[in-house]
């Protein structure tokens, strides 16, 4: 028999071998990956892993596939607070919380960093232009100075706009069931005492204290996983303006520009939502979930997964957005940035002195 016939048979056995083996990884059930994510990034996270289930992923050099399914959606307080139903025994695979805060607050160390940031949201002032010109006639950016006295107030009659009717009423997401609302009030105590240092001694101070009650006033009973939906759904008869993770400003803006011309400015001490990837290991946790958390992972930071992010309103974890990113673009007449943020990071405090700020605004 010549060479060449034998170089071809032997190359078809090959083929053969290959597709006989690709077939059968195809007929074997995929090991599935199960998901928590808090509402904030559910779904920007539901799309992006759709997309990646769509490519069939595989680990262990292509011989296990690999299915991924957001199984709940849990806020990251609730989680930290020990609120999930979360156990040692019953508890999500991955957790895709907003911030890295919930993770590292979690009474349980058996969740591990596997991406530490996905995508980035930071906190925005935003609201109906006439509501903030009268909490700033002069122009200046609203922030919690501002507004701290004007809540204090009550009305807008009592801040000198006699045109507008009613009370003063800001949005917040819920601080006990969101980093982002409880994000924001770090911010507001960190302006009000001019520290990016938040400690039980600032908290507990007069001061703080009855500014907790003035915010709480304001937005008890406004309360909203998506404040910024509601401002859009029903105009300035609830909310008149909040400080709101960006994201949800700019997946919200078409609605909102409806009823009146918006304006966002950044708050002077910020609170950035980094929504880390981490896993629940411990003795039980295979290699092949090991190398399917960071597959995922790899998946989230890359381009396409990036580029999902940037539809929902988050900003890619390395870089900032650029013109082609439409929800930024649409948005950047109206005060949204996307050049690198200046505003002063809020440290995070203590575990007891975020929980005391939680329990004390539900």
């Amino acid at each position: 028999m010549r060479r060449s016939t034998i170089v071809v048979i032997l190359f078809a056995v090959i083929v053969a071998a290959l597709i006989g083996y690709n077939q059968y990884v195809r007929q074997q059930p995929p090991v599935e990956m199960t998901l928590a994510v808090d509402p904030l990034v559910e779904d920007w996270v539901r799309a992006a892993v759709d997309q990646y289930n769509a490519t069939d992923p595989r680990v262990q050099n292509g011989s296990v596939r690999i299915q991924y399914r957001v199984e709940s959606v849990v806020s990251d307080t609730k989680a930290w607070l020990g609120q999930s139903g979360w156990t040692k025994d019953k508890h999500p695979m991955l957790w895709i919380p907003a911030s890295s805060m919930a993770a590292q607050y979690y009474p349980s160390s058996a969740f591990q960093t596997i991406q530490p940031s996905l995508a980035r949201t930071p906190l925005v002032w935003g609201g109906f232009r006439s509501r903030l010109e009268a909490l700033s006639p002069s122009g200046v950016p609203v922030d919690w100075l501002l507004v701290s006295e004007a809540l204090t107030k009550g009305t807008w009659t009592a801040i000198g706009a006699s045109s507008i009717p009613g009370n003063i009423n800001m949005a917040l997401n819920a601080p006990s069931a969101s980093s982002a609302g409880l994000g924001a009030i770090f911010t507001g105590v960190a302006s009000l005492n001019n520290t990016d240092t938040i400690t039980g001694g600032v908290l507990n101070g007069t001061t703080a204290r009855d500014w907790l009650q003035v915010v709480d006033d304001s937005i008890r009973g406004l309360k909203s996983v998506s404040a910024a939906e509601d401002m859009a759904r029903y105009g300035a008869s609830r909310v008149q303006f909040g400080l709101l993770p960006e994201a949800q400003w700019l997946t919200s803006l078409q609605d909102l520009r409806r009823t009146e011309e918006i304006r966002f400015s950044y708050p002077a001490y910020q609170f950035i939502l980094d929504a880390p990837l981490v896993m629940w290991i411990d003795t039980t946790t295979t290699e092949v979930q090991r190398q399917a958390a960071a597959s995922l992972g790899q998946y989230l930071i890359g381009n396409s997964g990036q580029q999902t992010a940037l539809q929902y309103g988050w900003r890619p974890v390395n870089t900032e957005p650029t013109d082609s990113a439409a929800l930024f673009a649409a948005a950047v007449p109206y005060g949204i940035s996307v050049q690198p943020l200046t505003s002063t990071p809020v440290l995070m405090p203590a575990r007891s002195d975020a929980e005391f700020l939680a329990r004390e605004l539900q």
